[in-house]
């Protein structure tokens, strides 16, 4: 390669990596509060893959793409939560699977062409700045300029803090870096975050030796900044409880999230973590305080969303590519200069980095993601070997069992909406105990709405006797009489009431169900309470009215039942609300 292409192939990287940085999405729907509500064609996806055509073109040779073990493995691991969706969350999927292929195949091969360690002093350089540049911004206000959300931007900076102590230190000032420990401390909206940063700075300036340990001096600039009396509150997030009284949203979601194997051993469907964070909470979770109940954009933690959507297989596989990476990034090929092993030592840092950064935010995230893929394709650079030593049936059996996973998951799936999906209960149902039943009793009431089947009976929610502000009854275009029990968007959470009367004609075990529409991702949910039970109800279906069913059983004696609305979020419209019997199991 002459020294021209190889100045336009590493201009072309630093150009795409820059551009990875904003989060810009055309096509995609967004609600009113921000939730995205179809997946779009963002723009870092559109620039890496025409990078990678320039790449290619300004390139000598046509090497085949290259992938390590640890990398194949990983990509099948989290494509496994595939068998947890069906046709209905296809669009969804086919985005997580695009995104997947950036990072483990698309990014990796971007960087495997040329001279592999010009284009690691490049990636260390155009890391260094980035550095600074999110640093800066964050301290003065100006994250929303490059529209990222502060757990992205914060995933971003420890991602590239290693890259800024390796540049200070051969620049011969490794003790500025009080400088960006300053603005770290200013800018860190969390203390999570800002503590991993910390680690990161430590471990790359030991890990370096020699002066850079002065970038030390980083860290207690960072915490010192981060005391001050506008920054204190950071702290306070990483408390569990809220108050007195409730716990964080977040560790409730947790929570959730840990136990979710037992409904959904195969995760729940790539793309899928809110739907089944939704779902789960039907099953008796905490309610947060109303001030915490907004889902704080891209702030979920990296392991928890790969353990609810593509289960514990996902979670070893995650686990296996990035430490598979690390131990690659680690170890200096045959003949590399000193300077060349620190490259690989920052990435293999870096790497550490954004393993920390998954704690609080999502390292696989649009734009993070293809950082990743490019630090993974530099870890597994196969030195020694020559371009055009490479095996191409790796790639290609790694996807063909992702397309075989995915098949899979259609045909056994299909259009079928119950959750979990059939495969899951096929093989959550391996680890359950059998049951013994007396036979099953069966109540049939008469079906008081028009069109619905003959063992319910429903209530209009406008004819609640009691109504309590934020709650109204408003007109609404689709509702049965053009009216509904509303708690508008933006009238707050967690307060007001209405109550209603059902009728059940006969004692038994019955289902309660609603036709709702929600809002978006923030007002998607509501609870009921009777006969001393609570059934809530949640799902992903936005801006149309849906019936939405609930998951506890309910044990209701024959005649009038007092049925309270209970507001969860605002943003919510009720049509009507009604009981199914079912079939009952042991009681008598």
């Amino acid at each position: 390669m002459t020294y021209r292409h190889e100045a336009v192939r590493n201009g072309i990287i630093a150009i795409v990596l820059v551009v990875a940085l904003v989060p810009w999405n055309p096509g995609a729907v967004f609600s009113a509060s921000g939730e995205q509500l179809t997946p779009g064609l963002p723009l870092p996806t559109l620039v890496l893959l025409a990078g990678l055509f320039v790449v290619i073109a300004v390139s000598s040779a046509r090497p085949l793409p290259w992938l390590p073990r640890p990398v194949l493995i990983g990509t099948v691991a989290l494509a496994s939560g595939l068998l947890g969706g069906n046709w209905h969350t296809l669009p969804t999927t086919a985005k997580e699977l695009v995104q997947l292929g950036e990072i483990t195949l698309v990014s990796v091969y971007f960087v495997q062409f040329g001279t592999r360690r010009r284009v690691r002093a490049n990636v260390v350089w155009v890391l260094a700045g980035l550095e600074l540049l999110l640093l800066v911004l964050a301290a003065v206000g100006g994250l929303g300029w490059l529209g990222l959300s502060p757990a992205k931007w914060g995933a971003y900076a420890t991602l590239a803090a290693p890259f800024a102590v390796l540049v200070l230190g051969r620049l011969g000032c490794p003790w500025l870096a009080v400088v960006p420990g300053v603005l770290a401390g200013l800018g860190f909206p969390h203390a999570g975050p800002l503590l991993v940063w910390c680690i990161v700075v430590a471990v790359g300036s030991l890990v370096f030796g020699g002066r850079h340990r002065l970038a030390l001096l980083a860290i207690p600039f960072a915490l010192g900044a981060s005391l001050l009396p506008g920054q204190r509150g950071s702290w306070d997030r990483l408390r569990p409880h809220y108050d007195e009284t409730h716990l964080k949203r977040s560790v409730i979601e947790a929570e959730l999230a840990l136990r979710s194997p037992l409904r959904l051993p195969l995760g729940a469907g790539l793309g899928q973590y809110k739907a089944a964070i939704n779902h789960l909470r039907d099953f008796g979770a905490p309610d947060p305080h109303p001030a915490d109940s907004k889902v704080p954009r891209d702030g979920n933690c990296q392991y928890l969303v790969t353990l609810v959507e593509s289960g514990p297989i996902g979670l070893v596989g995650l686990f296996w590519l990035l430490l598979g990476a690390c131990l690659a990034a680690w170890r200096a090929g045959p003949g590399e200069l000193p300077e060349e092993a620190q490259d690989r030592r920052a990435v293999a840092v870096a790497l550490i980095a954004a393993m920390g950064a998954g704690l609080f935010s999502l390292a696989l995230a649009r734009g993070i993601g293809i950082w990743l893929g490019v630090l993974i394709g530099l870890a597994f650079d196969p030195h020694g070997q020559p371009l055009s030593y490479r095996r191409p049936w790796r790639v290609l059996g790694c996807w063909t069992m992702v397309v075989c996973l995915l098949a899979l998951s259609l045909l056994v799936n299909g259009t079928d909406r119950d959750w979990p999906s059939l495969a899951n209960q096929v093989v959550a149902g391996l680890h359950q105990p059998r049951r013994t039943t007396h036979g099953p009793r069966i109540v049939v009431l008469p079906d008081t709405y028009g069109g619905g089947p003959a063992n319910v009976v429903t209530v209009e929610a406008e004819n609640a006797f009691e109504i309590m502000a934020p709650f109204q009854v408003v007109k609404a275009d689709g509702a049965s009489g053009n009216r509904a029990l509303a708690i508008p968007e933006g009238r707050g959470k967690g307060i007001g009431r209405a109550t209603l009367h059902l009728s059940v004609p006969a004692a038994g075990r019955f289902l309660l169900f609603a036709r709702v529409q929600w809002s978006d991702g923030c007002g998607n949910s509501i609870a009921f309470r009777l006969a001393g039970q609570e059934v809530r109800l949640a799902d992903e279906v936005y801006e149309r009215w849906h019936q939405v069913t609930g998951a506890v059983t309910l044990d209701l004696p024959a005649g009038d039942v007092q049925v309270q609305a209970v507001n969860l979020e605002d943003g919510v419209m009720l049509d009507y609300i009604g009981l199914q019997a079912v079939e009952g199991e042991g009681a008598e």
